[in-house]
């Protein structure tokens, strides 16, 4: 596919949250000193407040690695991934909602966070150190996007010799096809472990399952078409198929026969996964 990098951008997701636990080294020394241990031996962190408002604020986080996750490719081994242009309006959406969700539960732990230093004083006791606390604590926490063009070896601008020039050049090519291949074989590798977690709970047939079997497949098949980033045909393809799976999850706990053949249905499946699904292909940029 020609001109793919007008089709994709890099997106960086950072969330920074406080916390609330720290490292006690008077602590530390003083278990060394009850039990006659060594130094080294371990280390006493605590939790200065309680953390209940911030397992609050932690499960947005979640939601929103989780949806930075789904709807991107992965890019590269630092956190980078790949998004689609035409998902961008989609993913961006989500990630402003779930942000504002997040920055809504920061600002309540913040108007209580003088009301759990106070307790803490009580809940920790000899523990407590008041150092411990930062002042701004609203600077603790934060999500931020970034976005990046897709790097572009003819757009270098060395002084090199033409030597060393063409050899970053071809260097940088071969990267990005290393990492357009990791993140098409991503697409394949999420639909193999979701049709391997249905042949596998469908063939035995007192094997319990949840109704998410059959909804995360319906969900696979929603977001593929978003990261299908070539347009590939054999994986429209492999979708077309997985809608056939999408059966009401109490008929496959009743039928028998339905359970067998969404059972072999999802065995053809996992066949053309095998097949096609992994290869390596020539990129052009």
């Amino acid at each position: 596919m020609k001109n793919l990098r007008n089709k994709l951008i890099i997106a960086q997701l950072n969330i920074s949250q406080w916390g609330a636990k720290t490292y006690d080294k008077k602590a530390t020394k003083s278990v060394e000193s009850a039990f006659h241990t060594n130094h080294d031996i371990g280390k006493f962190y605590k939790e200065i407040v309680d953390t209940d408002e911030l397992k609050k604020i932690g499960k947005i986080s979640s939601k929103l690695r989780l949806w930075h996750v789904e709807n991107t490719l992965p890019w590269g081994d630092n956190g980078d991934r790949l998004l689609l242009v035409t998902n961008y309006q989609n993913y961006k959406d989500k990630i402003s909602e779930l942000s504002l969700n997040f920055d809504k539960e920061v600002e309540k732990f913040i108007s209580k966070y003088p009301e759990l230093r106070s307790q803490a004083k009580i809940r920790l006791n000899g523990l407590y150190n008041n150092d411990d606390y930062p002042d701004n604590i609203e600077n603790k926490f934060g999500v931020r996007i970034n976005y990046f063009p897709i790097p572009d070896e003819n757009d270098i601008r060395l002084t090199l010799p033409d030597a060393d020039l063409n050899e970053i050049k071809n260097n940088l090519t071969s990267i990005k096809n290393i990492r357009l291949e990791d993140a098409v074989k991503d697409l394949w590798i999420r639909i193999e472990m979701i049709i391997e977690r249905m042949i596998n709970k469908l063939s035995d047939k007192d094997s319990k399952f949840k109704n998410s079997l059959v909804d995360n497949i319906s969900d696979l098949i929603q977001i593929i078409p978003k990261l299908n980033i070539f347009d590939d045909s054999k994986l429209n393809d492999v979708v077309e198929k997985m809608k056939e799976l999408l059966v009401e999850p109490d008929n496959l706990r009743r039928d028998s026969k339905l359970r067998n053949l969404i059972h072999s249905k999802a065995i053809d499946i996992m066949n053309d996964v095998k097949n096609f699904g992994l290869t390596s292909r020539i990129l052009d940029l």
